[in-house]
């Protein structure tokens, strides 16, 4: 299963590095579509594909020590059957909500339910990624925190702008 999940990632990746490169007549033939003319009314896509070469970047741009990098590593580790708990939950409650929403017979109250066990579950893992994230940050240099809290802001500025 892993390794089935693993290529279709990869593969996904590379069609959007290639639609990215393409630029062009991507989206039917004999248009003359661009990438950013095809994301204007899909506004929150266009914001995860801005953001997500920048993520590599900061991890370059952080220059992270191998002792720092064990040091996540560890950390992750560690912390990796709560994340797991928490995602599954997560997607549990999700499941739970796409149910009794696509039910034939579509109850209020059920999806209010749904909905609010859903929320307890994110609550969760918010928590769960505030606590890892304080970890986190004790590792780096006040100057790598800079950089962080620096993209982070970038990242919540460009996601403001797709709404």
């Amino acid at each position: 299963m892993r390794t089935r999940h693993g290529r279709v990632a990869a593969a996904m990746r590379a069609a959007v590095i290639w639609l990215l490169a393409a630029g062009g007549a991507w989206a039917q033939p004999g248009t003359e579509t661009t990438l950013p003319a095809a994301l204007e009314s899909r506004p929150l896509l266009e914001c995860f594909l801005r953001n997500i070469g920048k993520w590599a970047e900061l991890r370059k741009d952080l220059g992270l020590s191998r002792d720092q990098k064990q040091q996540f590593a560890e950390i992750f580790k560690s912390r990796k059957p709560e994340i797991k708990q928490a995602v599954r939950k997560l997607r549990a409650e999700w499941k739970k909500v796409l149910a009794v929403v696509r039910s034939d017979t579509p109850d209020e109250t059920a999806i209010r339910t749904a909905i609010a066990n859903m929320t307890g579950a994110l609550a969760d893992a918010a928590v769960l990624r505030s606590q890892i994230r304080r970890q986190a940050m004790t590792v780096l240099t006040s100057a790598q925190r800079g950089q962080v809290d620096k993209f982070f802001a970038e990242v919540q500025s460009s996601a403001e702008e797709a709404k």
